[in-house]
C-alpha cells in the first residue's frame, strides 16, 4: 500500500511539474484563431477601456457605456447595448483600419467551479516538530466567484492579412474541500502509537486563484481533518497549512 501511494505521489508530482511549466511559459502567448470561442453573454466594459469599437449608426455617444451582450452572427462578433434605456443594435466591428491595431476589453464576473491538487504544503512548526514540506496525494473541488478579462484583437501583420486572437486571464477567491493523504508516525501522534501508516485526510480552506484560459493556479490556506481513531492525537489535527495548487476550470 505504501509503495503504491508513493508511486502515485510521484506522478503527481511530475503531473504538477509539467503543468507549471507549460503553463507558465505559453501564458503570454495563448491565442485563439476564432472569435466564435468566445462564450455568448452579458460583458463588462472598463472604464478605462477604448470603446470605439462600438459603430452605431446613429450618433449616440458610447462613453457611457458599461455592459454589452456579445453574441455570434454569421463570422462576426456583434455587440447588443442599450443608451439610456432605449434598446439598440450596435455591432462591433473588429477589423482595424489598416496599418494600426484595434482591440476591445471586456470583464466577466461568475461564479467559479474548479478540480485542483496542491503538490506542495508548507505546515509551521508544531512543539517541538520543525516545520515541514508535504507533497502527499490530494485533490480538491473548488467554489467560488471570479472575473475574468477577455481582450479580443485583430492585428494586420501584413497589408491584406489579419490575425485574429483573443485571450483570456482571471483572478478570484472562494473555498475548497477535498480529500487526501497524510503520513502518520509515532512522533506526530505524540508518541501514542508505535507504527506508521499513511492516513485519510480531509482538506479545506481558502484559495485565491489566477486563472489562464482554462488552467488555473494560486495559493491554499487550508486545513486537515484525520479520520480515523487516532485524530484526536494528531499534532496537525485542523493545523493550518499553506500551498500552491494547479487546476482546472470546469465550467
Amino acid at each position: 500500500m505504501n509503495i503504491k501511494l508513493t508511486e502515485m505521489t510521484a506522478l503527481l508530482r511530475l503531473l504538477a511539474v509539467t503543468i507549471i511549466i507549460t503553463v507558465f511559459s505559453r501564458c503570454s502567448v495563448i491565442q485563439k484563431t476564432s472569435l466564435q470561442d468566445i462564450p455568448e453573454g452579458k460583458y463588462m466594459i472598463p472604464k478605462t477601456a477604448n470603446k470605439n469599437f462600438l459603430k452605431t449608426d446613429s450618433l449616440q455617444p458610447t462613453g457611457n457605456i458599461r455592459f454589452v451582450y456579445l453574441f455570434h452572427e454569421n463570422d462576426s462578433v456583434l455587440f447588443r447595448t442599450s443608451f439610456h434605456g432605449s434598446q439598440l443594435q450596435v455591432k462591433g466591428y473588429m477589423y482595424p483600419l489598416k496599418g494600426k491595431t484595434e482591440k476591445i476589453v471586456l470583464l466577466k464576473p461568475s461564479f467559479d467551479f474548479d478540480i485542483f491538487t496542491t503538490p506542495f504544503k508548507y505546515r509551521p512548526p508544531v512543539r517541538d516538530i520543525p516545520q515541514q514540506f508535504n507533497s502527499n496525494f490530494n485533490g480538491s473541488f473548488y467554489l467560488g466567484y471570479r472575473i475574468d478579462r477577455f481582450k479580443l484583437q485583430q492585428k494586420e501583420i501584413y497589408p491584406g492579412v489579419i490575425r485574429e486572437s483573443f485571450n483570456k486571464n482571471g483572478i478570484g477567491m472562494g473555498g475548497f474541500i477535498g480529500v487526501g493523504t497524510a503520513f502518520i508516525n509515532p512522533k506526530f501522534m505524540n508518541n501514542t502509537i508505535d507504527y506508521e501508516y499513511d492516513a485519510f485526510v480531509i482538506d479545506y480552506g481558502i484559495a485565491v486563484l489566477f486563472g489562464i484560459r482554462n488552467f488555473s493556479t494560486g495559493i491554499s490556506v487550508g486545513f486537515d481533518f484525520l479520520t480515523d481513531k487516532n485524530r484526536k492525537n494528531w499534532v496537525y489535527q485542523h493545523k493550518p497549512w499553506a500551498g500552491i495548487f494547479i487546476g482546472l476550470n470546469l465550467n
